[in-house]
């Protein structure tokens, strides 16, 4: 008692021995010392653990020397777990022992994290015995001046790796450098579940090569952020490649890094221009062109927008053969969000002299006076549009909206089907509108109300009216004169005549002829 060493070196102990040693040291002295010298004995895992046992209790011990014994990786592992527990032991030491490749990168690993912060081996502790309660890891510690440096990250990569909690991490402000890069990038290649990655202030430099190309793939990653890193010509170039093809980024910081240049900075922002997922690249003071930077600004316009809007506009702009029906119903389940005016106004500006797309369905919007205004005048410049349905707007259409679409559709004789259903605020006034369109033009075969207020034998004849827009033309005006109490004959009254004759079924030149229906 009292003595700094514990000189048991050469004495043959067994794991009985060192049992036996632990068990006197603590009945006898309240003060252990303060190194122990347990080498070359004969003690093995057994002894090993009790041992790691008992250092929980031992605060005053700083050096365990155990080298040239019969220690394995399980012993070992015991040994670690006490040392990551114990503040105050210096060393544990194990060389001579048998262990594999496995077990002295661990206890590399563990030297190396006696010699850094308290906040980088709490965080490994919990990577190691309670993974799932932590879910952000913040390592920015510049205002403390504590700077972490490539090894550091090299090691919670590898923890990171398979983790499936953590899906925050920030780097920023610390000494990393090309070394980093592939570790970094192997924790983009294997991890699922990382959100978000900020590597900002990082002198990666050619590092970031590596990480761009882990990018491409990587499925989860939505925020990234490597301002002020030294990135290069190469590495803007992989990123351009990186954002074209990745699904999940959403934002993409790349601020003051000059390396760029303008041809890698030209490619970023066309990839921006053609990724809808990807909402916000920040390229300022990274060498690109004004022309470049602006395209960015005109094009994060659309990346407002909600994600399905975004995909159309794509493919619009990308002249899909396969494209003949927009349909932009808002779905609460699967949409972000509704389409709102600076939306439809894009998707109209993608229209214009489309020659494929038939039919467009925006029901269940946030379309507005202007929305609307901007969408009836498109009606007349979009020819090969038939039909539109704008069921379920908000705010609901009123009987003001339904004259004024009305008027609209006179001067879009290629519409032939609308669908105004769910709009609960169309009153008879509205309706009649509606009635008074298909009365007097022949090319709408279908308008939908149900849902609003309109009586129901102005709803009848709107429908009967759409039906006899599909026969020939002599059809509808016998029925309007019965509806006005007369019958147009020169026959007589109380006569129809439905003879192919009748000037009026001459369409085109050629007599349209009634069949069964």
């Amino acid at each position: 008692p009292g003595s700094d060493l514990l000189d048991l070196r050469s004495k043959g102990l067994t794991d009985g021995d060192l049992l036996e040693v632990c068990a006197r040291l603590a009945d006898t002295a309240p003060h252990p010392p303060l190194c122990l010298d347990l080498s070359d004995n004969a003690i093995g895992d057994d002894g090993a653990a009790g041992l790691a046992r008992c250092l929980d209790r031992w605060l005053h011990v700083r050096r365990v020397d155990l080298s040239a014994n019969r220690i394995t990786d399980g012993g070992a592992r015991a040994l670690i777990g006490g040392w990551m527990q114990h503040e105050g032991l210096e060393e544990v030491a194990l060389e001579g022992n048998p262990l594999t490749e496995d077990g002295w990168a661990r206890l590399q690993e563990v030297r190396f994290l006696r010699t850094q912060p308290e906040s980088l081996r709490r965080i490994v502790r919990r990577l190691q015995t309670d993974p799932a309660q932590l879910t952000a890891i913040n390592l920015d510690e510049h205002q403390s001046q504590r700077y972490y440096g490539d090894e550091a990250v090299e090691l919670l990569c590898r923890y990171l790796e398979t983790n499936a909690t953590v899906t925050e991490v920030n780097l920023s402000h610390n000494r990393l450098t090309a070394r980093a890069g592939p570790a970094l990038a192997r924790l983009l290649d294997r991890n699922v579940t990382l959100r978000s990655l900020d590597l900002s202030h990082t002198p990666l430099g050619s590092g970031g090569e590596a990480i761009a190309e882990a990018l491409a793939d990587n499925v989860a990653l939505a925020h990234l952020d490597m301002t002020d890193c030294g990135l290069g010509e190469p590495a803007g170039h992989l990123l351009a490649k990186a954002a074209h093809k990745n699904a999940a980024l959403h934002r993409l910081y790349l601020r003051a890094n000059p390396g760029i240049g303008p041809d890698a900075g030209f490619a970023l922002a066309y990839a921006f221009t053609k990724n809808p997922t990807l909402d916000v690249l920040d390229l300022a003071d990274s060498g690109v062109k004004p022309a470049d930077l602006k395209m960015i600004a005109d094009s994060s316009v659309v990346h407002q927008e909600p994600l399905h809007l975004r995909t159309v506009v794509q493919a619009l702009e990308a002249d899909s053969p396969d494209l003949t029906e927009v349909d932009l119903q808002y779905k609460p389940h699967l949409h972000e969000r509704q389409i709102e005016e600076t939306g439809l106004r894009q998707l109209l500006v993608a229209l214009e002299g489309n020659t494929r797309v038939t039919k467009l369905v925006l029901g269940g919007n946030r379309l507005r006076v202007p929305a609307l205004r901007a969408l009836r005048t498109a009606l007349g410049a979009l020819p090969h549009l038939t039909e539109l349905s704008l069921t379920d707007n908000e705010p609901w259409l009123d009987h003001r909206d339904a004259r004024d679409f009305a008027e609209a559709l006179r001067g879009a004789p290629n519409i032939t089907a609308v669908d105004f259903s769910a709009n609960n605020t169309i009153q008879e006034e509205g309706v009649q509108e509606f009635l008074g369109l298909v009365m007097q033009y022949p090319s709408l075969r279908r308008v939908a109300l149900e849902g609003n207020h309109g009586e129901p034998e102005t709803l009848r004849r709107i429908d009967l009216c759409c039906q006899c827009n599909a026969h020939p033309p002599g059809l509808k005006k016998m029925m309007l004169s019965h509806w006005q109490g007369e019958y147009a004959s020169g026959l007589g009254r109380g006569v129809w005549d439905m003879g192919t004759e009748d000037p009026i079924n001459d369409v085109g030149g050629a007599q349209r002829r009634y069949d069964d229906a």
